[in-house]
Parts: C-alpha cells; sequence; structure tokens
C-alpha cells in the first residue's frame, strides 16, 4: 500500500490546554491554529507553542474564514478539526444544566467550523455523562420518584441533538466512549469520542490495550518533586488522616464520620468521592477541576494534601516540561479539563492508519459493521419490551377501523386491500375496496375478470392499467397454481405476481395470524428515528438492519395489532414532515423526539 504523502493539517477548536492537540502532534499532526477563548489557556499554549497561529476569541464570534487565512489552508484541505466543546453542562458533577446552559450548545459552533471547512475528518471529546444528558435535567431522585413525562427530560435527549447535528454536516459518523485506563494512560477517565469522515472512510476505534494497566505508583510514585505545588486542603480535609491508600469516607472511624461528612452523611447513593485516597496499585480516579471539592476529593495516597501540580500533569500524560499559565486552582483545571495525551493520541494513529492506507477498508468495514449491529441489538432489546407494550396500547385506542381490518376478514380480502394500497393512501384504497370485492368476490372470479372492466374500477386510485394487469395476473397464477386459494406459506407467496416481501409479509399476519414482522416506508421511518443514534451510518445497510429490528421486536401476541399500531404510528403521528412528537408513544424510547420537539419550540 501507498503511504499518503500529504502532511496531516489540523484546525484545534475550544484546544484548552492542548492535552488534545498533543496526542495528535505525537502522531504526526500539524496543528497549524488553535482557537481559544480563555487567557489562561492561550497563554499556556503561547508559551508552550509559541509558532502555533493563535485565534484568542469567543468562537461565536471567529468567522470560519479567520480560522482557515490564520492557519493558511483553504476550504477542504484540512486534514482533521478537533476540539471539545465545553463539557461542564453535561459533566456527572456538575449542575447538568445539558444544552440550556449557553456552554452546551457550543458545540453548534464546532459545526458549523465543520460545514465551512470541510475537513477530511473530524474529532470531537467530550464528557462521558454527554450520552445521558437530557435536554432538560432534572435532579436523580425526582426522576425516580416522578418518573418522566417530556422528552425533552428523557436521558440521553441533548445527545440525540448533538448526533443529529453531527450527522447535518454529511459525514459519516463513528462514535463510542473509550476509558482512557485501556489505553496504557494511568487514569480511569470515560470520553465520549465521536469521529466524522467526510468521505465516507471507515474508521475502527483503537482496540483496548488491557493486558497491564498503567497505575498510579507507576505514573507518580517516583515523581521528583521536592517542592510540590498544591492548594491547601479546607478545614474538612483533617479527616484524611484516617483514609488509607485506596479508601474514602467509609473508613473514617464511626465516631466521627457522621461529623466528617456534615448534611452528606444522611444522603443517599454511593459517595465514593468523599474523603477519598486514590490506591497505589490502580489508576487513578478522573482527574477533576479541583481536588479540594468534598464530593470529588483527590488526596495523595500517602501525604496530607492533594495531587500536587506536577502529579496531576504526569497524570494527564503532558510532557514534563510543560508550563501551565495561572494560579494554582487554574492549572488544576487547565489540567483537568484536558483529555490525556496517550488517549487522544490512540485516536489520532487510527486517524492516521486510515488516511495512510496501512488497513484495509473492508476489514475495517466488517469491524464497523459486526461493532454497530452488537451494540443497535443491545439498544432494541433493551427498549423492547416498552416498545412493544407502547404500541399495542396505542393501537387498542387509536387503531384506525378499515373494513380489511374486521374480525371476519379472509386472505383473499387482506390480499386485495394490500395490493390497493401500493403507491396510494388509505383513504383512496377505501373508495374502491367494498365496489372491488361486488364485482369480484374470490380469485376465480377475478382471474376471468375484463381487463377493461377492471382498469375503470381502479381508475379511482390511479395507475389502473399496471394495477389491472398485475392484479389479473395474480389472479391466474392462484387460480392455476393453488386452486384459488391464498397459500399460507412465505415461499409460495413470493412466487405470486405481484405479491412482494412487505405484502406477503403482510398477508401472513393479518389473514393466517402467523407473527410475521412486516416493513413499509411507515416502519422504517420509524424504525430509523427511534434508533438513530445506534443506527449504521452507510445508507445501503439500512433495508437490513431495519428487518433485523424489525424481527427482534415482533411480539409473538397480538403481533396484527402491532404491526397495524405501526403502521398507524407511522401515517398519523411519526409522519414524513411534521412528526406529531407530543402525541407519540414513543417519545420516550426515541432517540429523534427531542430533536423535532426542540425544533418545534426554537430551542
Amino acid at each position: 500500500m501507498k503511504r499518503s504523502k500529504k502532511k496531516f493539517t489540523v484546525i484545534s477548536l475550544f484546544s484548552g490546554a492542548m492535552g488534545l492537540d498533543l496526542g495528535f502532534e505525537k502522531a504526526g499532526f500539524d496543528v497549524r491554529v488553535v482557537v481559544e477563548k480563555d487567557e489562561h489557556c492561550i497563554e499556556t499554549i503561547k508559551n508552550n507553542r509559541p509558532k502555533i497561529p493563535r485565534i484568542h476569541e469567543d468562537i461565536q464570534k471567529v468567522p470560519t474564514e479567520k480560522i482557515l487565512k490564520k492557519a493558511k489552508l483553504k476550504l477542504g484541505e484540512a486534514t482533521l478539526v478537533i476540539g471539545g466543546p465545553p463539557c461542564q453542562p453535561f459533566s456527572t458533577a456538575g449542575k447538568r444544566l445539558s444544552v440550556q446552559d449557553p456552554r452546551g450548545s457550543l458545540f453548534k459552533e464546532f459545526v458549523r467550523v465543520i460545514k465551512e471547512t470541510r475537513p477530511q475528518f473530524f474529532v470531537m471529546e467530550n464528557v462521558s455523562g454527554a450520552v445521558s444528558s437530557a435536554v432538560k435535567h432534572i435532579p436523580f431522585y425526582e426522576r425516580m420518584e416522578n418518573g418522566v413525562k417530556d422528552p425533552l427530560e428523557k436521558l440521553g435527549s441533548a445527545f440525540n441533538l448533538i448526533y443529529n447535528e453531527l450527522l447535518s454536516t454529511g459525514y459519516r459518523i463513528f462514535w463510542d466512549v473509550l476509558d482512557a485506563s485501556d489505553y496504557h494512560v494511568p487514569q480511569k477517565r470515560k470520553r465520549l469520542i465521536i469521529i466524522g469522515s467526510r468521505d465516507g472512510q471507515p474508521v475502527q476505534f483503537p482496540p483496548k490495550k488491557c493486558d497491564e494497566r498503567i497505575t498510579l505508583r507507576d505514573a507518580i510514585g517516583n515523581l521528583s518533586d521536592p517542592n510540590p505545588e498544591y492548594v491547601q486542603l479546607p478545614p474538612w480535609g483533617r479527616y484524611l488522616e484516617f483514609i488509607p491508600p485506596g479508601g474514602n469516607w467509609r473508613d473514617l472511624p464511626k465516631n466521627i464520620v457522621e461529623e466528617a461528612m456534615g448534611g452528606s452523611y444522611h444522603s443517599q447513593g454511593g459517595r465514593t468521592g468523599f474523603f477519598r485516597r486514590p490506591s497505589w496499585d490502580e489508576p487513578s480516579p478522573t482527574l477533576v477541576t479541583s481536588p479540594i471539592m468534598k464530593a470529588t476529593c483527590l488526596c495523595h495516597p500517602e501525604e496530607l494534601r492533594p495531587f500536587s501540580i506536577k502529579e496531576y500533569a504526569k497524570l494527564q500524560q503532558f510532557p514534563d516540561d510543560w508550563e501551565f499559565s495561572g494560579d494554582v486552582l487554574t492549572k488544576y483545571r487547565l489540567i483537568g479539563d484536558a483529555v490525556p495525551v496517550g488517549l487522544a493520541n490512540e485516536i489520532a494513529k487510527v486517524i492516521k492508519d486510515a488516511i495512510d492506507g496501512k488497513v484495509e477498508n473492508q476489514d475495517v468495514e466488517d469491524y464497523v459493521n459486526n461493532y454497530t449491529s452488537e451494540r443497535l441489538n443491545k439498544q432494541v432489546k433493551k427498549r423492547k419490551t416498552k416498545f412493544q407494550d407502547s404500541i399495542t396500547s396505542w393501537s387498542a385506542k387509536n387503531m384506525r377501523n378499515f373494513p380489511w381490518r374486521s374480525s371476519s376478514r379472509t386472505p383473499y380480502e387482506v390480499l386485495i386491500s394490500e395490493l390497493l394500497l401500493k403507491r396510494t393512501t388509505s383513504t383512496a384504497a377505501l373508495k374502491v375496496y367494498k365496489d372491488f370485492l361486488k364485482s369480484f368476490g374470490n380469485i376465480s372470479e377475478l382471474a376471468n375478470a375484463d381487463t377493461n372492466e377492471l382498469e375503470k374500477l381502479l381508475s379511482r386510485i390511479g395507475l389502473q392499467k399496471q394495477r389491472a394487469i398485475g392484479i389479473i395476473k395474480m389472479a391466474k397464477f392462484i387460480e392455476s397454481k393453488f386452486n384459488g386459494v391464498v397459500p399460507k406459506e412465505y415461499s409460495e407467496l413470493k412466487k405470486v405476481p405481484s405479491v412482494g416481501e412487505y405484502t406477503a409479509n403482510a398477508v401472513l399476519s393479518f389473514a393466517f395470524d402467523i407473527p410475521t414482522a412486516i416493513v413499509d416506508s411507515n416502519v422504517v421511518r420509524i424504525l430509523k428515528r427511534v434508533f438513530i443514534n445506534y443506527f449504521p451510518s452507510k445508507s445501503n445497510l439500512t433495508t437490513n438492519t431495519v428487518k433485523m429490528i424489525a424481527e427482534l421486536l415482533l411480539p409473538k401476541e397480538k403481533h396484527e395489532i402491532y404491526n397495524w399500531g405501526l403502521l398507524d404510528i407511522g401515517a398519523l403521528v411519526c409522519r414524513y414532515k411534521n412528526p406529531v412528537c407530543n402525541k407519540c408513544p414513543l417519545a420516550m424510547l426515541c432517540d429523534s423526539s427531542a430533536i423535532f420537539l426542540m425544533e418545534k419550540l426554537n430551542l
């Protein structure tokens, strides 16, 4: 395979202290410009990488033309746009304000730059909490007590919005949550990584390197830090002298634990971050932006102090000579906000390998397809029962009352209804259906029908000549091969002219009470919207994927009510245009409902 001689150029947004950038730099990428609002981040970048052009402005005020000009790149020339829009709105350690926090909407600026620069790839990172974040946050115990009735409060609704915005770029999207400790980083730190490929080139996430995790002792056990720079512990820090390495508040003497915990003593949950001393023999817990917050304390394993600045930087794998700007608390924030350099480097290497042609595209495609199917299967199984119950409950109250759905329906009547419904609306088919059965009451009468008479009848729904020829041909075939009886085997139905896969499955379900998944354009639309975050990003996989989902979701009982319900929801609620998400029984299960509601509410 020929290696690319192209220079790997990077546009860096929300650059912070450059943890992500350093990982890509280490893999041979050339950071051509950084865009960062924070003065201390800009000063840090200036002190360590003075030659990299810097744009010290709020990205919302920076035109893309200025970014390209500063990077000396033209439209489509950049290899990568990388960045991590502020993650505090999605962090489990914060107030979880999500996209309603002004910072939470900054990912749209990231999307804007992608659309206007058209790099070959993009990498967006964020806290793992972004995957489960809601557009409207409600406290955990309130959620447990009162439940969730608004799709915008549904866990994951904010990620649905993010994912949809990224899809709007036209890039092929890959995403996963990676734990840095799986990649020789001395820290248990989960990050959401989203990769976009402009040309549809597949990207395989780096394989885990779990053979031997790097421990805290490996990373800082022999670190020379004679004059450690750190912030003083608050008054409650005196209780940490009772905590052994690897311990937390549960190791406090019983006679002082309530005093030490204060009001949090009566709180629910594990509270494992309170009075925490990490173990020497495991990777460090996730570094936070301040190690002296009571609920997320990070005390040195042996000394009565938090991790020092040098130790913090080492655990994030910054170079030993990297200088951070600002006071001590600011330095903690800059380091704690960063992506571990080692994790960033692993991501950079798989993208570089894809560009260089070091991996066969088909091998990666196979991996992506298998991985996507596995993850989608888990989601389908997770939502299956609620999905089925929601459809059948809605159907019992709202199902449309058509004559071909009556309890006395015959296989012939079901077959005719399905043929009439092709390429027309149920309202139009209804106008013809009863007259059709009066004129042609069975297969034998239809097989001997006058073509002109049939065409005249069908003229009310259009395509009458084509329909008449196909229907008579169908009837003659059944009359000849099956003695005028509609067959009840799928293989035999598929042999009948004008009977395709959907029609055959509909006849099996509605006429013969055989549990069969039916898939038409309505069902495809519903399933893609409900599971959009887990759907394969290549359109040629849509058909097989939808069939797989439909079969997994199909109930063994009440399958005909379920199938009719799906069709009706697609026609009445989950419409192609202007879906009525606030009336949809699947809104709380759907990955797309929040997106439509956000658009409707102009949020």
